[in-house]
This record gives C-alpha cells, structure tokens and sequence, in this order.
C-alpha cells in the first residue's frame, strides 16, 4: 500500500513538473518570437528613417543646385578639380 502511494506521488510530480515545463517553454517562446518580432520592426523603420533622412539632404542639394544654376546659367560653379569639388559638395550638405 505504502509503495502504490508513493508511486501516485511521483507520478503527480511528474505531470506537475511536464506541466511547468509546458508553461515555461510556452512562455519563453511567445517572448522570444515577441522580441524578434519587436527587433525587425524596429530594424525596418530604422532603415525607413536613415533613407528619407538623406533623401532630405540630397533634396536640398538639389534645390541649391538648380538655384546656383539658375542664377549662373551654366555649371561654372562647379570646380574641375576633384579635391575642391568634394569639400564644396562636402559643404552643401551640411548646410
């Protein structure tokens, strides 16, 4: 009698203990796929950002472009010397 008590014991702590480790992995995954889920949606509009942030910037070297041209009528302004040319273009993108 003592022996099929002390069977039923273990046995309840077994379905106890699957039980647990139903609900932890369960748990673990659902914030796992959670994270995940949150990082690429993160990542993606990160990424959005980044690009219109620089389409932002190129938009308004165009605008300088066009006007430079519009009041010299030609692209003088631009230098045929590489190293000037890219502290100018260096110089209109931040501004």
């Amino acid at each position: 009698m003592l022996n099929h008590h002390k069977a039923d014991l273990q046995l309840k702590i077994s379905i106890g203990f699957r039980l647990f480790l139903t609900v932890l992995i369960s748990i673990i995954s659902i914030v796992t796929l959670s994270l995940l889920i949150m990082r690429a949606n993160v990542a993606h509009n990160f990424s959005t950002y980044a690009v219109q942030i620089e389409l932002d910037r190129l938009q308004g070297l165009t605008r300088d472009l066009e006007n430079q041209f519009a009041r010299q009528k030609s692209w003088s302004f631009i230098t045929e010397n590489s190293e000037k040319r890219k502290d100018w273009l260096k110089q209109e993108l931040r501004s």
